[in-house]
């Protein structure tokens, strides 16, 4: 009896630290926080630069993680998940912290892209290492709670970002040293999964691209265009009403933050209870944080703008990445959830392009402006997922 309880003991453990190091994953998916709350700093760094070309500091960032994304799985096959995601944490922070020394735009770019890269190693692992360590709720809760982290990490760099970019505007990329203890849990307490041993195990199913795939790469893509508006235009729209600087665009991002940890932490209460029928309400409700930022003025109004966004965030994230890597469990999670979360990205890229042609429109051409068309798109967006999802997801 007493070697069974022990061995239950030890098996609990093993099982929490399995879970700390998945959750550490997260710990660099929120990083350009940091950049986005001083983007205006960095944009009076290079006078000579235009908005949209001082935006690519977080868009570069953005599009390179893509790629990286796509050939995870198949480095992962040839070197181990656990060996890959270190490197992937090593690559990010090295690159990073490079930032900090930087006085080149260009070559600024060109690290912000490696820096990209090595996000990109780890950020299909976050999602499919769940549904290969747990199961059923348990699964749902670390979804959630993950998300929850991600929040976390995402007021921190904000925070953070925003009081270093206030000092100067490179000390914001100081944040990547947070990379070091990642790397020491994971190192640690991940389980090595380079050589396994597959006597029993079914057969792994072909990868194919399915119909339900597409639907929900379509709708993060979508998702990320519009909601992307907030990331990069919080810090100019504050310093365009002056009712900012960096520190208070750091606040907003954290205020974001913070709603999506909230709503992250109730999560697997939603899907258990809703299911992905919550998700066009979490498109609703950032369609009204981003009008509320788009057609307020004051700081209040602001705040407030900035936690409903964020709170779509919590739920809407958690939702796709919990179906794509369940559904896709016994073929290849990791390239399933790679196409809608590189959806995710890519669309951050276009995303200051896109939302610059409301030029034409009226009021397009304030930030102010372009936050409300943002708002506009996603309540669309809201409306065409709330009577579709159904035959999106049945497919």
């Amino acid at each position: 009896m007493e070697l069974d309880l022990t061995k239950t003991q030890a098996a609990a453990t093993h099982t929490g630290r399995t879970a700390i190091a998945i959750l550490a994953l997260s710990l660099l998916q929120t990083h350009a926080n940091a950049a986005s709350a001083g983007l205006a700093q960095i944009g009076r760094a290079f006078p000579g630069l235009s908005q949209t070309t001082v935006s690519l500091v977080l868009t570069t960032v953005a599009i390179s993680i893509v790629p990286a994304m796509l050939i995870a799985g198949a480095l992962a096959a040839r070197i181990g998940e656990k060996r890959l995601v270190l490197a992937g944490f090593g690559m990010a922070m090295t690159f990073g912290l490079l930032s900090f020394f930087i006085q080149d735009f260009g070559l600024l770019l060109a690290a912000r892209a490696l820096t990209g890269f090595g996000a990109g190693l780890i950020s299909p692992f976050q999602a499919s290492l769940i549904p290969r360590h747990f199961e059923g709720y348990a699964a749902h809760r670390l979804f959630g709670l993950q998300s929850a982290a991600v929040s976390l990490l995402g007021i921190f760099f904000g925070l953070a970002g925003g009081v270093l970019s206030a000092l100067r505007w490179n000390y914001g990329f100081l944040v990547y040293l947070i990379a070091i203890p990642g790397i020491v849990l994971i190192a640690r307490w991940l389980p090595d999964d380079r050589v396994r041993d597959t006597t029993g195990d079914a057969p792994r199913k072909p990868f194919r691209f399915t119909p339900m795939l597409g639907y929900l790469t379509g709708m993060h893509f979508l998702f990320s265009l519009l909601q992307f508006q907030f990331v990069a235009g919080i810090a100019y729209l504050l310093v365009d009403t002056g009712t900012g600087d960096a520190g208070t665009a750091g606040t907003c991002v954290a205020i974001f933050s913070l709603g999506a940890f909230l709503s992250s932490m109730t999560y697997g209460k939603i899907q258990h209870k809703f299911g992905f029928s919550a998700v066009p309400v979490a498109l609703a409700i950032g369609a009204a944080g981003l009008l509320l930022i788009g057609a307020g003025s004051g700081l209040p109004l602001y705040f407030a703008g900035s936690f409903a966004t964020g709170s779509s965030l919590g739920i809407v994230m958690p939702s796709v990445g919990n179906r794509v890597t369940t559904a896709y469990r016994d073929s290849n999670p990791s390239l399933a959830i790679a196409i809608p979360m590189g959806a995710f990205f890519s669309s951050q890229l276009l995303s200051p392009f896109i939302l610059r042609q409301a030029v034409v429109l009226p009021g397009g051409d304030t930030e102010a402006g372009r936050f409300i068309y943002a708002g506009i798109g996603m309540l669309l967006l809201a409306l065409v997922v709330m009577s579709t999802w159904k035959k999106g997801l049945s497919t």
